[in-house]
């Protein structure tokens, strides 16, 4: 039975529950990446002292990854589930 686990595990079938608890674990990590990266790119544009380069960097970063985790949030996190 055990090398039934073991095959199973690296073709990757999983249980519904373990299906359940990774979706559930994504949408959390993606909801709080979406909340404070968004919250960065609305907050440095309205900082005037954030307008220099560490300030643009620190922008542009935060805006792409706030991209990268509401497609994660809302494309992704569903099709694990599914």
């Amino acid at each position: 039975m055990e090398s039934v686990t073991i095959v199973t595990s690296i073709l990757g079938f999983v249980s519904f529950d373990e299906q359940l608890f990774n979706s559930l674990y994504s949408v959390q990590i993606s909801f709080l990446g979406v909340i404070f990266n968004w919250t960065v790119v609305i907050a440095n544009r309205q900082i005037t002292t954030s307008k220099h380069s560490f300030g643009i960097l620190t922008a542009n970063q935060a805006f792409g990854d706030a991209i990268y985790s509401t497609t994660f949030l809302f494309y992704v996190s569903p099709m694990i589930y599914l």
